[in-house]
């Protein structure tokens, strides 16, 4: 039975039969999150959306899985295995402690060990493996090792691996796992368990590669480490480096600067969300803190040139101008998450570096856009200076405006539907400080 709340109904109740305990991991989209290095079980009970994360239960009561995904064209469903779930859950109660006497709750943000080789297997019965050259002495001794006293009928298979990655140069697509530091490897629950403890150290990965039997040294990568904890927000948009996640789905290297959500100036350059940005006014931009560091020295107003790359067309380099806007955005901060607390928090701010900032290149021309909010002044269509027309008409017209709102990431509220609002609206008052415009609820 699936626990959930399907299509968004409370407490709903699902019968299934699993038909295999073996599927490889469902693939939901070629630019988004999914699950790779471990067995999924699969059934025929037609949960929906609306169920993702509820539990799994067996005939017995007990919990063997979490609801991850379906085929919206078929029954089928498919429910992640609960036993790393397990190690993790243990681990965070290990970090939990309440004093008897004194009813004191202690809590340390828990250390999950994730170890990863940023090579992706799949699991392949001996008759495959057989034609990828896999002698018969290895296969009789891969199936003299017992599993929980159950027969192997397969083995793991190199599918990809991340270019610059520890695999990278070492493992090839249809290399064989034989071994690792002399364990034999069928199972992706024992890769999971051998790469999770050896976190940062060197294992030894026996492959078999056509008729060759090959041993690599190869070190295991920290999971968390090639997971983003940081952002850089910067006129609406929110860049990180490349995730690991992201790195497998375009075959590129982890670390770049990622355009998660181009924002305002971005967008306004062309920038499209999933780009790379390669350099900013002829400065290469490697990382966030230099990509935040190069914009603070551009002033409001300006143009510079901006290199990206696009994984669409990942071998061609495009440049445009970015036209950088500080009237309506703060200055380029970056903000981490904090998991002791489950929060993020703005640990880096990057103001303009330089003496002022005027709009426009040449001497004279532009309105200053500093962030004293006496400097800012709004023009409604050249009224300012002028005696009000005469005609009510007129007064209405010109008081009419267009307006794009942009939500930032961190205020964006649940419940809030999206984050780019557009309307009419009226200014109905303005002076030297300040400009208030009427708009309608959903603006």
């Amino acid at each position: 039975r699936v626990v959930g709340n399907d299509s968004g109904e409370k407490v709903s109740i699902l019968a299934g039969t699993l038909a295999r305990l073996d599927r490889d991991a469902p693939s939901y989209s070629s630019r988004g999150f999914n699950d790779f290095n471990t067995f999924y079980l699969q059934a025929a009970s037609g949960t929906k959306g609306g169920s993702s994360g509820s539990p799994v239960i067996d005939i017995h009561g007990r919990a063997i899985g979490l609801n991850a995904g379906s085929k919206t064209k078929t029954a089928s469903a498919f429910f992640l295995p609960l036993d790393r779930v397990v190690r993790a859950l243990k681990i965070c109660k290990s970090c939990y402690s309440c004093d008897e006497a004194s009813g004191k709750i202690t809590w340390v943000a828990p250390d999950i060990p994730r170890g990863d080789l940023q090579a992706t297997f799949l699991f392949k019965g001996f008759d495959e493996v057989k034609r990828l050259g896999v002698r018969s002495e290895t296969e009789a001794m891969v199936r003299s090792h017992k599993r929980q006293k159950k027969e192997t009928v397969g083995m793991l298979v190199v599918d990809s691996r991340v270019p610059k990655g520890p695999s990278d140069g070492k493992l090839e697509p249809g290399d064989v796992l034989v071994e690792i530091n002399g364990v034999t490897v069928t199972h992706f629950l024992d890769l999971e368990d051998i790469l999770d403890s050896h976190v940062n150290r060197e294992v030894s990965v026996s492959v078999a590669r056509g008729n060759e039997m090959l041993t690599y040294s190869i070190k295991v990568e920290d999971l968390h480490r090639v997971t983003p904890n940081r952002f850089l927000e910067s006129s609406g948009g929110s860049i990180h480096a490349l995730s690991y996640q992201q790195a497998r789905n375009f075959s590129t290297p982890t670390g770049q600067v990622y355009v998660a959500d181009p924002g305002y100036m971005l967008s306004r350059a062309g920038i499209p969300k999933h780009s790379v940005i390669l350099g900013v006014k002829g400065q290469a931009t490697p990382d966030l803190d230099t990509l935040a560091r190069v914009i603070s020295t551009i002033p409001t107003g300006a143009q510079v040139p901006v290199q990206y790359r696009v994984f669409s067309d990942r071998f061609r380099k495009r440049q445009t101008l970015i036209y950088v806007d500080r009237k309506w955005y703060g200055p380029p901060t970056i903000w981490s998450r904090d998991d002791a607390v489950g929060s993020w928090h703005q640990t880096k701010i990057f103001p303009y570096e330089g003496d002022s900032e005027m709009q426009g290149v040449e001497e004279g021309k532009g309105v200053n856009a500093s962030n004293d909010a006496s400097s800012t002044k709004i023009e409604t269509n050249g009224m300012n200076g002028q005696s009000p027309p005469d005609d009510p008409k007129e007064v209405i017209a010109r008081s009419l405006v267009l307006v794009d709102v942009e939500v930032p990431e961190v205020a964006l509220a649940d419940g809030v539907h999206s984050k780019s609002f557009t309307g009419n609206g009226v200014l109905v008052y303005q002076d030297e400080t300040i400009g208030l415009i009427l708009v309608d609820r959903n603006t």
